[in-house]
């Protein structure tokens, strides 16, 4: 009986698997992945938008969720993501609109933790680096 139980399971693992394998001595390509945390240059110019907030916006939406950080008369407010650029703080993400695209090298979030360790306590919702090409 159990011998049955395990040739069953194995079957349908095989069938669930797809039950294909590649030939000898080849391997089948591995999908690019793609890094949650950054956006590179080439990104940016397929997605072909008009200005880089908007860009970032429909790439990677998850970057401008705002973490509830205070509880203030029963309302749950929070920081705004801050903005780096070449490594100086410029504000908050809004002003992701004023960055030229064609200056954009590449683009990179950081989680809160992330953040304040790499730029200081008061990045509480995470902070977006912009790397550029020349100075911006």
């Amino acid at each position: 009986m159990r011998r049955h139980v395990f040739l069953i399971t194995i079957a349908l693992g095989v069938v669930a698997c797809g039950g294909k394998s590649a030939p000898a001595g080849e391997t089948t390509p591995a999908a690019p992945r793609r890094l949650t945390n950054v956006v590179t240059a080439d990104e940016i110019a397929a997605h072909g938008g008009t200005n880089l907030y908007d860009v970032l916006r429909a790439l990677r939406p998850a970057w401008f969720r705002i973490q509830p950080t205070h509880m203030s008369g029963g309302t749950v407010s929070g920081d705004p993501v801050s903005l780096y650029v070449d490594g100086r703080r410029m504000g908050t993400a809004s002003l992701l609109i004023d960055i030229p695209l064609n200056v954009v090298s590449v683009v990179k979030f950081y989680s809160p933790s992330e953040a304040q360790g790499r730029f200081g306590l008061n990045n509480l919702s995470g902070a977006i680096e912009v790397t550029t090409n020349s100075r911006y």
